[in-house]
């Protein structure tokens, strides 16, 4: 699947999303149990994981959305 440079800027807009929500989760939100040190090890360990898994969802909401888009047109084209 190709993507047009709109739609990569968009991508990249949501990944960067996902990024600043996953630093502005907070150890109280998640893992109360955990000490502050070890949330924010667990915060180095995976928050690559977690943008690997936005840009996949968004990678996936994208395509419903242009599927969604393409049989709106060829609806109103009738």
């Amino acid at each position: 699947m190709s993507l047009t440079n709109k739609e990569h800027e968009q991508l990249r807009t949501l990944i960067e999303k996902a990024n600043i929500l996953w630093q502005y989760y907070e150890k109280d939100d998640l893992a109360q149990d955990l000490t502050d040190k070890q949330w924010n090890e667990f915060i180095g360990l995976y928050q690559d994981n977690f943008c690997d898994g936005a840009f996949y969802v968004a990678d996936e909401l994208l395509d419903v959305y242009k599927y969604d888009l393409k049989n709106k047109e060829k609806n109103n084209g009738r």
